[in-house]
């Protein structure tokens, strides 16, 4: 008889626009250190299936549901009376709340140790009530509506004798998600002891496995930025990243984040705004929260001239930076965000920064889970080290992030400072660069996965 079904994949089920911080640090901390991924609304491509009819096929084809709960009911769709987390949580415990043991988990904030509980809250429900307030004041019916609907959720998540997880901050529940991702996999040992996680030998971060093989894509946007800070006319630049859907992009924006050449002014605004698709109109005001020196007695940015001017000011300061992951997420995707906002806002700040000069640019990365589609011809230009960018309205396209090769991965081991013989090198290469049946892959996520797995340090790192 065979033993239990593998858990490689899990549902979060959670409300997003208050949440979405604490979504993305359960799914990093599966994905880093329990080598599960996390099923996440945002990352999903379904523009046109509904929303319900989704959700339910996603969970259903998963081996396992989290839930992530604070003080925002959600967003109820169109003839249903729960919210979508709502309806999540009753599917899974469809599915799986008679196992046992279930693979169901439930958390929420609050003081994770009993001798914590003195009446002052932590710091996660001083985040996530302030955060809950604000959308509440908009929500449909009123907050009286929403309160009852969400006391009603609560009751039913927590009512008879169901257990549910306390997390206190961040790490918290990060520790938490990974305890129960080890325990489900049945590789929980019992030296962890008091419900942390074994952990690996080392914690590898998004930063160095960004730099593995990235030589040449680093090299090409230093020039690039090089390259408009000697043209007193080009106040901006916006860089592509390109690759296939698990070539590493969100680690290699994690390595950009700590270049020197993008952190001379406070440090650069890396993520996405927190919705599934947005327009160019809620992308231009996540710009502008995220980057610009904002007056809190000014008015809203809600036009091009208001986000020229936003920036026009910030950069009298210092640089503006952000490094904007799935830029595919977009309504219209790149071509949309060089029609409508890239080029309009560049023409305005040029017009600013010709009447009052600024010593600082704008500088943007963009990443995107695809390859070069025949409709970006005419507005992006790619990097050549023989040639000079002379028009920074189009966007400069990077190298092509491409799989991981041994090559590259002796020399990364060499800058990260694994002192191997070339025997413990090749067995190593081995490993990574190798999947379970023994071919070939390089694929970038799939290496940094295998990574996490490997000693590369004697001490431990």
């Amino acid at each position: 008889m065979g033993g239990p079904d593998p858990v490689r994949e899990l549902f979060v089920g959670s409300t997003s626009k208050d949440l979405n911080t604490y979504r993305l640090g359960v799914s990093d901390a599966l994905f880093k250190w329990v080598q599960v991924r996390a099923h996440l609304s945002e990352d999903w491509d379904t523009d046109h299936v509904p929303t319900v009819d989704e959700c339910r096929r996603r969970l259903e084809r998963c081996d396992g549901y989290l839930g992530l709960f604070a003080y925002y009911y959600g967003w109820i769709p169109d003839g249903c009376q729960e919210s979508i987390t709502h309806l999540e949580y009753r599917w899974a415990m469809d599915k799986w709340g008679k196992q046992r043991p279930a693979r169901l988990a439930i958390f929420m904030p609050g003081n994770r140790h009993p001798s914590s509980a003195s009446g002052a809250s932590c710091e996660a429900e001083r985040e996530l009530r302030a955060a809950a307030e604000a959308l509440v004041q908009a929500y449909p019916g009123g907050a009286q509506v929403h309160g009852r609907k969400l006391a009603d959720f609560h009751d039913e998540v927590c009512g008879q004798g169901r257990t549910c997880n306390f997390f206190s901050d961040l790490a918290d529940l990060r520790e938490l998600a990974i305890t129960t991702g080890f325990r489900w996999k049945g590789s929980l040992s019992a030296a962890a002891g008091r419900g942390r996680a074994a952990r690996p030998t080392q914690q590898l971060s998004d930063e160095q496995l960004g730099l593995l093989g990235r030589t040449r894509q680093i090299e090409a946007l230093k020039d690039t930025l090089a390259q408009v800070g000697g043209q007193t006319d080009a106040p901006a630049v916006c860089a592509v990243i390109l690759g296939q859907e698990e070539a590493g992009q969100a680690e290699f924006l994690a390595a950009l984040a700590k270049l020197p050449e993008l952190g001379r002014g406070r440090p650069p605004v890396k993520g996405r705004p927190p919705l599934t698709r947005y327009d160019v109109p809620e992308l231009m005001t996540w710009f502008a929260e995220n980057l610009c020196a904002l007056e809190e007695s000014g008015p809203a940015v809600e036009t091009i001239d208001q986000l020229a001017e936003a920036l026009h000011r910030t950069l009298r300061d210092q640089p503006a930076v952000l490094l904007l992951d799935r830029i595919e997420r977009l309504d219209g995707g790149l071509a949309r965000f060089c029609t409508d906002l890239w080029r309009p806002v560049y023409d305005k700040l040029q017009e600013r920064c010709a009447r009052i000069p600024v010593p600082h640019r704008l500088m943007v990365t963009l990443a995107a889970y695809t390859t070069a589609p025949p409709e970006w011809a005419g507005i992006t230009a790619q990097w050549d080290p023989d040639e000079t960018v002379d028009d920074f309205r189009n966007l400069v396209c990077l190298p092509e992030l491409k799989d991981i090769n041994p090559k590259a991965l002796a020399r990364w081991l060499s800058d990260v400072g694994v002192d191997a013989s070339p025997d413990r090198v090749q067995e190593i290469t081995d490993a990574v660069l190798t999947d379970a049946e023994g071919h070939s892959d390089g694929t970038p996520v799939r290496v940094y996965r295998r990574l996490q797995g490997e000693r590369l340090w004697p001490d431990g790192g």
